[in-house]
């Protein structure tokens, strides 16, 4: 588990292929399947959301050393579009989650409370027994 944590740590700062020589490194490490591609463009929102308990947590890698291999690569306006395209879908989707989970919890809210205007005969009554209530009260 520590050696992992420290992999995961040295590939967060200096990207997966470290221990892959200068002139053997393609350049498109941030390609990977294991690379966080809305990290890439700036905001991972599951790192964003964590404490949120209904946003599933990100497993994929977050890389500064990516991000810099993505701003060098020659069509990194291609995939940085691809990718700013997906992170605004996911949003999307993170937001009607977030908009119907309300919505499903205000159904389950108990309506709120109507107010009734009583006749002037019953509200006489209803002084009379209030009256009655609170001579009644202190010999309780």
């Amino acid at each position: 588990l520590a050696m992992r944590s420290a992999r995961d740590l040295l590939d967060s700062l200096m990207g997966p292929s470290r221990n892959v020589s200068a002139n053997l490194r393609t350049g498109e490490d941030f390609l990977g399947e294991n690379v966080c591609k809305h990290f890439l463009v700036g905001c991972c929102p599951a790192s964003l959301l964590k404490k949120v308990e209904h946003v599933a947590p990100c497993r994929l890698l977050h890389s500064v050393a990516l991000k810099e291999e993505l701003d060098k690569h020659p069509q990194a306006d291609k995939y940085r579009g691809e990718y700013e395209l997906s992170l605004l879908r996911r949003m999307e989707e993170i937001c009607a989650e977030a908009d119907a989970r309300a919505s499903r919890e205000k159904r389950k809210c108990r309506p709120a409370e109507t107010l009734v205007k009583l006749p002037e005969h019953l509200k006489i009554k209803v002084q009379a027994y209030e009256e009655a209530r609170k001579e009644r009260l202190p010999q309780a």
